[in-house]
């Protein structure tokens, strides 16, 4: 998940400064200077759209449940809140998920392509969508729990959980791409932008939780 962006990266640039066209790191980053400014709003939005599809390749919280097999039952019986043992388990996959995102970002700042303001802009709106993508995966592991394994690779590569997980991931990157589209053509601020996008994840987050806290647990309540 975090490996990608660097080797991504790396190549991008080996590859740009052996071209003759280019000559240099700092030639194509003084070329990105002049064409990509995050202020405006669209191209904001763009960058959220490509740094999102990057947190479709975790597959923690589409497995979670799929994870502990046979064992998944015993959740049930230790002296722990439910909601506690799922929301545990969602941390880590936003964890992965905002590791690429902030390696890129934190990248693009050291380069000076980006100021602080846009690495805060981007990252807000980005936060939230990884919260609504990690508990969309959770949620649909806890109705299709994938329980019967031997070798814990099954539980991960074998289930078909996180192809739809990676598909609505990637369903929701197309509508923020859709949106930067139509951005194109009505020109606003990166901020307020940034703000559209947060509060709408924002308002998809409240509504995925209190989804989990009643179907969820309900569907927690009948594994194993």
């Amino acid at each position: 998940v975090f490996i990608m962006p660097i080797v991504l990266g790396i190549s991008m640039f080996a590859g740009f400064s052996e071209g003759d066209e280019v000559g240099s790191i700092s030639e194509l980053i003084n070329g990105f200077k002049d064409v990509i400014d995050f202020s405006v709003g669209n191209v904001l939005v763009f960058t959220v759209a490509i740094l999102s599809f990057l947190t479709s390749m975790s597959m923690s919280s589409s497995t979670a449940i799929s994870r502990d097999g046979k064992n998944a039952s015993f959740n049930k019986i230790i002296p722990v809140e439910p909601m506690t043992i799922i929301n545990a388990k969602v941390v880590l996959g936003i964890i992965l998920g905002c590791i690429p995102c902030l390696l890129v970002t934190v990248i693009l700042l050291a380069l000076g392509l980006m100021n602080i303001l846009d690495f805060i802009l981007i990252n807000i709106p980005l936060f939230f969508f990884i919260v609504l993508t990690n508990y969309i995966g959770i949620y649909i592991d806890l109705r299709r729990p994938k329980l019967d394994w031997e070798n814990e690779t099954v539980a991960v590569k074998q289930n078909t959980n996180t192809l739809i997980y990676m598909l609505i991931d990637m369903a929701i990157t197309m509508l923020i791409v859709a949106f930067g589209v139509l951005l194109i053509f009505i020109r606003i601020p990166a901020f307020v932008a940034s703000l559209i996008l947060t509060l709408i994840f924002l308002a998809l987050c409240v509504i995925i939780y209190r989804l989990m806290k009643r179907k969820g647990l309900e569907l927690f309540n009948n594994i194993g």
